[in-house]
């Protein structure tokens, strides 16, 4: 038979020049069918390589035209929304129930442009991936009683006692099997079913996710993980791209099946360990008590920022003092310590004018006083910069956008160790 061989072959000229070569080898056959001998064929593709690669561009810039466009429009509405609402709030100063109710309804607002940031920070894979021991099934339990709570769809969990832990981030994780289990809720009807099952696959954990709903028609199916492309009226087309550049980033892979008229699967292969899931502690004190008298340094190169974050620490007793570049974070950190009134924690972000970004000042704050808590924030991680890099150097990562009370998450976490 006919035998294609190495790929990826290249062969480099006398003077220096790279072909790509597709090769194949086929057997020459006498008349009575015995082998003579072998014909190698190869073939000078480096021309059609290059027009691959040249389609391969435009194919991603199209991709991030889609991404940039569907972000645009939707944070633009949400924008267009904050600011009707700010005119209402101006307008009714003197209602205090009326104000109330529009401050809600902005606070919402804002959480959907948070998600919508974070979900593109993510498909770009410029989220740190935090990696912890999960307990399969207690995240599982979670999520369905999230997404199914007041719902007539029977739900089946079948998690042998002896599965392994998954290893990866749990905030990540939860946001995939609830992408995937919001798109079966909304598809199925009284009778709907989903069960869940999953079973050891050597260094993995397989999951499969199958409903009793409609399915996916095959000409639709190419095209679910796609951004943006979604058949919900109400849909931003997100969901899907995000589990699928979630479960990559993990190191898992994904795959779906569907049948119209029968249901739906997916299946996911999530990296395993062994390692036992960190108890998590109760911080001991509240966060009044863990920032009040504290000596804090924002570090950040927007002053709404700086600022609103003083005001707010202070608002709890805490000392604040603000930098906008790592530059001046640097000097007045080391204007305290020999002051002999050294800052008890420092909040910077990452990408700042100057010499010093933030990983550069929390490596030079390290070593200048070991036992600083640092926390470390950006609404975009820089690439190449992967999260074992951080450690020994930052306490707690915050990307941004963050609310408040991740914000009171992350410090009670920080100053309680």
């Amino acid at each position: 038979k006919t035998k294609e061989l190495a790929n990826h072959t290249v062969l480099i000229r006398k003077n220096g020049e790279r072909a790509v070569l597709e090769d194949s080898a086929s057997p020459i056959l006498a008349p009575d069918g015995s082998i003579l001998g072998v014909v190698f064929v190869f073939r000078d593709v480096t021309e059609k390589r290059r027009i691959q690669q040249e389609l391969i561009r435009l194919e991603k810039m199209s991709l991030l035209r889609n991404l940039a466009g569907g972000a645009a429009h939707d944070l633009n509405n949400l924008l267009a929304s904050i600011e009707n609402y700010h005119f209402l709030i101006r307008t009714y100063k003197n209602d205090p129930e009326k104000i109330e109710a529009l401050l809600s309804r902005v606070e919402n607002l804002i959480q959907r442009a948070t998600q919508i940031s974070r979900r593109l920070l993510d498909l770009s894979k410029g989220a740190p991936l935090v990696r912890e021991a999960i307990d399969l099934k207690s995240l599982l339990n979670e999520v369905i009683d999230l997404v199914f709570l007041g719902t007539p769809i029977k739900v089946s969990l079948n998690i042998p006692d002896d599965i392994m832990r998954l290893e990866g981030d749990i905030a990540q994780l939860t946001e995939v099997f609830q992408n995937i289990l919001i798109n079966a809720r909304d598809v199925l009807g009284s009778e709907g079913k989903v069960m869940i099952e999953a079973e050891n696959a050597g260094d993995f954990v397989k999951i499969s996710i199958t409903d009793n709903g409609p399915g996916i028609p095959p000409e639709i199916l190419p095209r679910i993980f796609e951004p943006f492309f979604t058949t919900k009226p109400t849909g931003t087309g997100l969901g899907l791209a995000i589990v699928q550049s979630i479960v990559e980033h993990h190191g898992g892979r994904i795959e779906v099946f569907s049948k119209p008229g029968v249901g739906t699967t997916f299946v996911l292969y999530l990296p395993a360990t062994k390692r036992e899931v960190e108890e998590r502690e109760i911080p001991p004190l509240s966060l009044e008590e863990l920032i009040h008298q504290k000596k804090i340094l924002v570090v950040d190169d927007d002053p709404d920022i700086r600022e609103g974050l003083k005001e707010i620490f202070s608002i709890f007793g805490a000392s604040v003092e603000t930098a906008a570049t790592g530059d001046e974070a640097f000097t007045k950190f080391q204007d305290a310590l020999a002051g002999d009134s050294p800052f008890d924690l420092v909040i910077t972000d990452f990408t700042m004018p100057g010499k010093l970004s933030g990983v550069d000042l929390a490596k030079a704050l390290k070593e200048t006083k070991g036992d600083v808590k640092i926390i470390g924030t950006s609404g975009y991680i820089m690439s190449g910069l992967r999260h074992e890099e951080y450690e020994g150097y930052f306490d707690a990562l915050l990307p941004k956008p963050y609310t408040i009370e991740t914000l009171q998450e992350t410090l009670l976490k920080v100053l309680s160790k």
